[in-house]
């Protein structure tokens, strides 16, 4: 018999386990083919939709110059330089001459003309881009010099034009032979141009469209534009780093001789957008390795071990051979030569598949030289792995040892496995704990992955599915000793033959522990790190809606108007429940510290608001960093709820102080020394003349009629903004008379009022006044006092009357103790007044909380020396990433610089976050502590930036509160993007479980098979000894179902173990560089992951009972005779 035949009748013999190895075989190739394919067409897909979803000015650049003298040649020149910018990329190149916004005679505004070959009504993709509304498309200039145009219908609208009528723009005359409007405004031919979409915007109206050689008529100097966009049909991801690089360096590239006329200027986001499309790309390419092992680690397995399962199948037959005198070298050869037909038929049988599958996912039909290359790498790994066990076994069998059969060296080479396995997954998690992330950034930037850290998962499993597979012989033992003495015989005979099948029923375990573990892991990779994305899209947006203020006019009341309580279009729109102000700002908390995001708003309010999301306590933060009542102990005067004015009745008493009369000789004696040479020189009947004069310079004070400014600075309690708002001043003035030299003076009292208009309507505080004061040429002293203040709710109600003592004053006004060295004193009175006593100045004079000083002295009047209230530091919530660079812990001080308020903080807490922002450098303040730091220093809090709102229905509030015109822009959920590096990688997880699932019921349907045939003889023997023949199906189904659901279970506890171990750093590491990092909370994908356990539970389920019914047929056939075989 000649070696073929041999191997044909071998492969006939056992053609049931070959087979089940060429379908193996198959489906691995299939599935490991199919999945990188997948993962690339996924790539490509991603790269095309990161150019197609962004808006054409984030897709493209367009660079702008002059028109040459030359515009052919600087075209050619122009489009040289983009396509050696762009070499190896295809990219879509537009030239577009525009004219300067031209005036036009008796229309309001300027207009715009463009012209382009792309704009003639032949080129091919004319209609795609323009619709024709009324008239002719114009073509080249008429001989009388007249430029047919065409205009688009909006501006004609706008100006009343009509077909057939004559513009003349600038000295050019135009007539409009069409009216047009664009197909799509925001196609990517536009660039997003504004004029397109509406035919005006502000002043400038158009385009209107003229001939390419009729733009220089209209006169100016046109500019030349070149407008650069990557075709996505034919981009790839390789593409992404190009296009960012050619991008960013377009501009320098442009300015050559040849092209550049007067400067170069480059407009769009093609940079940036790729760049971030490219590190995407680059992040998913590398994390997709991690799933790809996992896929890799379950074909090898069941690969080898249904390999293993055909070699002990065959051990008596190689036996057989080697005594009869084949050689080991023939026998390896007779089983190679089966075990390359098998490769090469699966191989291609798998490879087609792949590619049949690829052509119904997008881009895969473009996929097919890596669906080829991968498929044929899997059948040389087969391949290899078929003949490595068979070298093993003809090499352990022609030996003929005992000690081989005796199983010591199975179990060392079992320990040995288990003790490799657990090692290698020790350094592959390690590894992964150390950096946070399997991604390693190269010495140029690129992302690669670091294979030891992202085969963690993977070996971790094999890890869990090696110890299960050491278990499952004590398992079965135990059982086997536990039901010895049970009356039936099923349930032992199933426990004593897994006990003594340990080889066999190892596949089935380790298939299905790494089944359902790699589901499990899927299933929470892909919940887990979509729960993460959703967190940091929470995190962005900061609460359902937010509403930018537009910047008004410089009113300092208007910044009290903005809180939600005193906005009606924010407390009438349809689904708010809540909202509050948000100021932002960056700064840096000190030199050579990063730059960092700062938000404040009241933080005891910012739960019911803002979003919460994983890892941030709104209502921890509000404890940490907001005082019971920052005003509380300030001796604030509350204003009735509801009032709208308040009335401060004023007294201010004034007087000279020391002997003027002596001031003035004085002041002559200096003055006629500084103008002796007039003296001299004047006739006497001037002398009095000239001396009057300058005593009238000198004294030009004495009928003044000063103001005193003043300055009241009150507090929204419920949004907790602090405003100053200017009152009207207080006018005053001096009791003296002066005759020549001789001058006398008496103290003036004036009495006034004057009203303040409150902007808010809700609680309110009066915090302290400002006053100010005007300077003359000598010193006076000056009593104010506040005897009374009144609201438009009670005219006839002094509220300073019975309320405690406020005991406002100025910390830098000493006590009176000494009137003639000009030193003041200050005097708080009880329940009636309080005011303040002393020489004036330039500076403003503080009326504040303020309190005595230790060891005051009374001066006259009463009066004390103060200090003002000294604010404690305001505490502030920094980030972890801030905290470590800035080398901060909770309790350190500094001084933080934001909104124009530098104020004394100290850290009260270390944040993952702050709301509101994904900058991995934030600081979160309480905006009511922050006011009151702020307070001593004469400094208010600018208008918030945002009001942030919660809302039962976002969209229509967005509506609402858009319409407001209070406000630049209303944002609602989703507006906020925050890019998904993980999508690709979420679905490759998915596909490598599917393939697990299918490698695992394929594996454990061959041992099914084998165990089938090989126990034939058993069943027989079984009938003999009176076992009933739906006993023995009984039985063998629970054999199997028994070792294939422990080891379920067992999948599932290696599944949330690994899981747990792994999964958050996997998550984590999908977050884009510089964004904050959340903590990754495990979710689990339920919905296909129970459709995937589900279905192998069926196809188990199915198999135990096909099984059952086959070994119940077996035990029904009378005629069966294993001689006859």
């Amino acid at each position: 018999m000649g070696s073929l035949a041999l191997v044909l009748r071998r492969a006939r013999a056992g053609l049931g386990l070959l087979s089940t190895i060429l379908l193996l075989a198959a489906a691995t190739t299939a599935i490991i083919a199919g999945t990188l394919g997948y993962s690339a067409a996924a790539a490509t897909v991603a790269a095309r939709q990161a150019l197609t979803d962004a808006v054409p000015t984030e897709a493209g650049i367009r660079v702008q110059t002059r028109v040459a003298d030359d515009p052919a040649a600087q075209d050619a020149a122009a489009r040289r330089i983009i396509d050696e910018a762009f070499a190896g990329t295809d990219v879509r190149i537009q030239y577009t001459t525009v004219s300067e916004p031209r005036t036009v005679a008796d229309h309001e505004g300027r207009v715009i003309a463009v012209a382009s070959s792309s704009l003639l009504a032949d080129d091919p993709e004319f209609a795609e881009r323009v619709t024709v509304v009324e008239g002719a498309w114009p073509e080249a200039a008429t001989q009388d010099g007249t430029v047919p145009g065409a205009l688009h219908a909006g501006a004609a609208e706008r100006w009343g034009v009509t077909v057939g009528d004559t513009l003349t723009v600038g000295e050019a005359k135009v007539t409009v032979t069409a009216l047009w409007r664009a197909v799509d405004p925001q196609a990517a031919f536009w660039f997003g141009d504004p004029l397109v979409a509406t035919g005006g915007e502000d002043s400038t109206v158009g385009p209107l469209v003229v001939d390419p050689g009729a733009i220089t008529a209209l006169g100016g100097a046109p500019f030349a534009r070149w407008t650069v966009q990557p075709d996505p049909d034919d981009i790839q991801p390789s593409d992404m780093p190009t296009l960012a690089a050619a991008a960013s360096k377009l501009q320098n590239a442009m300015k050559t001789d040849e092209v550049d006329v007067r400067g170069v200027t480059v407009e769009g986001d093609l940079a940036p957008t790729a760049a971030t499309a490219a590190r995407n790309l680059a992040t998913a390419q590398a994390l997709n390795v991690v799933p790809v092992i996992l896929l890799l680690l379950v074909s090898v397995i069941a690969i080898v071990q249904i390999a293993r399962l055909q070699s002990q199948s065959r051990s008596g037959e190689i036996e057989l051979l080697i005594a009869r005198g084949a050689s080991r070298r023939q026998v390896l050869r007779w089983t190679l030569v089966e075990a390359l037909g098998t490769t090469v038929v699966a191989t291609a049988l798998g490879t087609a598949a792949a590619l049949l599958v690829m052509r119904s996912v997008p881009a895969g039909d473009q996929q097919t030289d890596t669906v080829v290359r991968v498929g044929i790498l899997t059948g040389i790994s087969v391949l290899l792995a078929l003949a490595l066990v068979a070298l093993l076994q003809v090499r352990t069998l022609a030996a003929r040892t005992a000690t081989d059969r005796s199983g010591r060296t199975r179990t060392v080479a079992a320990l040995g496995t288990l003790l490799f396995t657990l090692g290698a997954a020790a350094l592959s998690w390690w590894q992964l704990r150390r950096y946070g992330s399997p991604l390693v950034t190269a010495d140029d930037g690129s992302l690669t992955t670091d294979l030891v850290a992202g085969a963690a998962p993977a070996l971790l499993l094999a890890a869990v599915a090696v110890i299960a597979m050491a278990l499952l012989g004590p398992i079965g033992r135990i059982a086997e000793s536990l039901t010895r003495p049970a009356r039936g015989l099923g349930a032992h005979l199933a426990s004593a033959q897994v006990s003594r099948r340990l080889v066999v029923y190892a596949v089935p375990v380790v298939l299905t522990v790494l089944a359902v573990g790699t589901t499990t892991v899927s299933a929470m990779y892909a919940a887990t790190s979509a729960h993460l994305r959703t967190q940091l899209t929470e995190l962005a947006e900061g609460a359902d809606v937010r509403a930018s203020l537009a910047s008004g006019p410089e009113d300092r009341g208007a910044a009290f108007r903005t809180p939600a309580s005193a906005l009606p279009s924010i407390q009438e729109a349809p689904g708010v429940t809540a909202a509050l102000p948000v100021w932002q700002a960056r700064t840096r908390l000190a030199v050579g510290t990063p730059e960092s995001q700062v938000l404040a708003m009241p933080v005891d309010r910012m739960g019911g608001v803002a979003h919460d999301p994983e890892g941030i306590d709104t209502a921890a933060l509000g404890t940490a960093l907001q005082p019971a009542d920052a005003f509380a102990d300030w001796g604030a005067l509350e204003l009735p709820e509801g009032a709208s004015e308040i009335t401060l009745d004023v007294a201010v008493e004034t007087s000279l102080e020391g002997d003027l009369e002596e001031e003035f000789e004085e002041a002559l004696r200096l003055w006629r020394e500084a103008n002796e040479a007039p003296f001299a020189s004047a006739p006497p009947e001037d002398v009095d003349e000239i001396l009057e004069e300058a005593l009238a310079n000198y004294a030009f004070w004495i009928d003044a009629t000063p103001d005193a400014g003043l300055t009241a600075w009150v507090q929204d309690v419920d949004s907790g903004t602090v405003v100053p708002l200017t009152l009207e001043p207080v006018r005053y003035g001096f009791d003296i008379q002066r005759d020549g030299v001789e001058i006398t003076s008496h103290p003036e009292e004036t009495r006034g009022s004057t009203t303040l208009t409150l902007p808010g309507a809700g609680t309110q505080r009066l915090l302290g006044l400002t006053v100010e004061t005007e300077e003359f040429g000598t010193t006076y002293l000056m009593d104010f006092r506040i005897t009374g203040i009144t609201s438009d709710l009670d005219p006839d109600t002094n509220l300073l009357a019975g309320a405690p003592e406020l005991g406002w004053g100025d910390p830098q006004l000493p006590v009176e103790q000494d009137r003639d060295a000009g030193t003041l004193g200050f005097r708080g009175e009880v329940g009636q007044s309080f005011s303040f006593r002393g020489d004036v100045s330039r500076r403003p004079i503080l009326m504040f909380p303020s309190e005595p000083t230790e060891g005051t002295v009374e001066g006259v009047d009463g009066g004390s020396g103060r200090t003002l209230v000294t604010p404690d530091p305001v505490p502030i919530a920094v980030t972890e990433s801030l905290a470590s660079a800035s080398n901060l812990e909770v309790g350190s001080r500094l001084t933080l610089n934001a909104f124009g308020v530098p104020s004394d903080a100290e850290v009260a807490l270390v944040v993952p976050a702050v709301p509101g922002t994904t900058a991995p450098d934030a600081v979160l303040v309480d905006s009511r502590t922050l006011a009151q730091s702020a307070m001593p220093a004469q400094q208010a809090m600018p208008q918030p930036d945002q009001v942030w709102i919660t809302s039962d229905d976002p969209e229509r509030t967005v509506e609402a509160v858009g319409a407001d015109p209070s406000f630049a822009s209303v944002t609602g959920p989703g507006t906020v993007s925050v890019t998904d590096a993980a999508s690709a990688v979420r679905l490759v997880f998915w596909v490598a479980s599917t393939g697990a699932v299918l490698l695992a019921f394929t594996g454990i349907a061959a041992v099914t098979a084998a165990l089938l045939a090989a126990r034939r003889a058993e069943v027989a023997v079984l009938r003999a000894l009176g076992m009933t023949p739906g006993g023995q199906a009984r039985s063998r189904g629970a054999e199997l179902f028994g070792v294939v659901g422990v080891a379920g279970l067992l999948g599932l506890a290696a599944g949330w173990l690994v899981g747990a171990m792994v999964i958050p750093d996997l998550a984590r590491s999908t977050t884009v560089a510089g964004q904050a990092v959340l903590p990754a909370a495990l979710r689990l994908e339920a919905a296909p992951w129970a459709t995937l356990l589900g279905l192998l539970l069926v196809a188990i389920l199915g198999l135990v009972g096909a099984l059952a019914w086959q070994v119940r047929r077996h035990a029904l056939d009378n005629e069966y005779r294993e001689e006859i075989r």
